[in-house]
């Protein structure tokens, strides 16, 4: 058993150097006569990478987002659109009725995420207010120091 072992392990390892100081035409031409293909588009895999991946930005990720669910409810609108729905059974026209309110109710909700969107980040917020604490602004502070110093 131990022979067995020790013999595939070498074949293996023999292929494997093998394969790894043959000349790169001579390994194309072998992955071509298998039929396994050997080379490989690096910029499109590139490119597809970079347009699936968000943004690191977390305001322009927001804005990627919030650009799919306006997609996204416009398409719901379209397939859902009671002027195209042949079926006039109540039950139909009730579920009409409902997923309009719904879409009506998430597009509000968008609406005020793109609002809260453009508003200053947080952290640029409590950084600003950190600043004037330390270094008041000469209106509210100034005076003050005057008095005291004089």
């Amino acid at each position: 058993m131990k022979k067995f072992i020790l013999s595939t392990m070498l074949v293996i390892f023999t292929i494997a150097a093998g394969w790894y100081y043959t000349p790169i035409q001579i390994r194309e031409k072998l992955t071509a006569f298998i039929g396994v293909a050997a080379t490989r588009n690096t910029g499109e895999i590139k490119n597809f990478l970079a347009d699936s991946v968000l943004p690191e930005d977390p305001k322009e990720r927001r804005g990627v987002l919030i650009q799919e669910l306006k997609k996204n409810i416009a398409e719901i609108k379209r397939q859902s659109d009671p002027k195209s729905a042949n079926d006039k059974s109540p039950a139909a026209k009730a579920q009409t009725e409902t997923t309009q309110e719904l879409i009506g109710a998430t597009e509000k909700a968008l609406e005020e995420l793109e609002k809260s969107n453009e508003d200053k980040p947080a952290s640029q917020t409590v950084t600003e207010r950190i600043v004037e604490i330390i270094l008041p602004k000469s209106s509210s502070g100034g005076g003050q120091c005057r008095q005291v110093c004089d």
